[in-house]
């Protein structure tokens, strides 16, 4: 969210060992991006993406385990 803009880096006030998004956006870089071919910022929506399915995931898994069509909250 840091590298996407979604969060302002002057508001993360309880950041113990702030770091600069330049800084945040080349990790995703070297880490996912080469590998993939995507830019930092294309690697981050990535990984955002995949966390928002796996989260959705897990909450229609509990909401059937629980008796729940995850349709009826759409």
């Amino acid at each position: 969210n840091l590298v996407l803009g979604r969060l302002a880096p002057k508001k993360l006030l309880a950041v113990d060992n702030p770091v600069t998004v330049e800084r945040v956006t080349s990790i995703f870089e070297d880490r996912i991006g080469k590998r993939t071919g995507l830019s930092g910022v294309e690697a981050a929506g990535a990984v955002l993406r995949l966390g928002n399915m796996k989260m959705a995931g897990a909450i229609r898994m509990v909401s059937v385990s629980r008796g729940h069509d995850p349709r009826d909250f759409a």
